[in-house]
This record gives C-alpha cells, sequence and structure tokens, in this order.
C-alpha cells in the first residue's frame, strides 16, 4: 500500500542529519499529510484492516495523528456493520 512506503519516508527524514530540524519537521509533516490522503483514499475504497493499521510497524509514525485515529475509528465501525458501504460512516 502506497500510504505505508509515505509513512515510512516520515522515520527516514527524521533520522537525516543533513537537514535541519525545521527541514525535517516540514519533510516529515508533507510525508504524514501525503500518507494519510492515501490512506484515507484506501479506506474509502474499501481497505478494512484495522489489525494492520494497529500494528503495522510501518504506519507507526502515523499513530500520533488526530486523522489516523479517525480512519481507524471508521474502519472498526465499519467492520462492526458490513452493510455499511465504503466511504459512509
Amino acid at each position: 500500500m502506497a500510504a505505508c512506503q509515505l509513512a515510512q519516508c516520515v522515520s527516514i527524514v527524521e533520522k537525516d542529519d543533513q537537514l535541519d530540524s525545521a527541514k525535517k519537521q516540514t519533510a516529515a509533516r508533507f510525508y504524514s499529510d501525503q500518507a494519510l490522503a492515501m490512506l484515507r483514499d484506501a479506506v474509502s475504497e474499501g481497505f478494512n484492516d484495522a489489525v494492520h493499521m494497529k500494528k503495522g510497524r510501518e504506519l507507526a509514525p502515523l499513530r500520533n495523528r488526530d486523522e489516523f485515529h479517525k480512519l481507524l475509528a471508521e474502519v472498526e465501525t465499519r467492520a462492526k456493520t458490513p452493510s455499511a458501504a465504503p466511504g459512509q460512516p
């Protein structure tokens, strides 16, 4: 999933010694925003692996974001009500 690849970029830029603190923060925010956008698209298209979202190592950089928790709640809610269409709460 593309969101996983982008989320991994967050960890990479946070460890990049060639970037100053402001550039690290800007780049990390960019990659996490892009990863969340891709994850949002995947959820709207029917992605429903809440366990992967909670435990997948590559998504760890996103777990401190409110939007990630909203998407996770949507996936979990949809799992409890299978009749709900993707993208619908």
